[in-house]
């Protein structure tokens, strides 16, 4: 019983450590650009090239060059091929 007892105390105390705690994240200070582009197979060399294009684009637009931040695939479907995420951010 001691023991049982023992073991629930290091569970809901493990688990109340390793809780997340909240932090307080500000708005970017640089303007990004995020893509949502259907490819063939993802991540491929022409789909790449088109989400650098259009970021590029965009942020020459701005006044600023794009910057490669991340990218993701988000879905995978039998007619579209693979629905890609790209962010960019803006730089001067």
């Amino acid at each position: 019983m001691r023991i049982a007892g023992l073991v629930a105390a290091l569970v809901l105390s493990g688990s109340a450590a390793a809780r997340p705690v909240a932090t307080d994240i500000g708005a970017t200070t640089r303007p990004t650009v995020e893509l949502f582009l259907w490819c063939a197979q993802f991540p491929d060399a022409v789909c790449r090239r088109q989400a650098a294009d259009a970021a590029r684009a965009h942020c020459r637009a701005m006044g600023g060059k794009a910057q490669f931040v991340l990218s993701a695939l988000l879905q995978r479907h039998v007619a579209h091929g693979d629905e890609g995420y790209f962010l960019y951010d803006c730089t001067r």
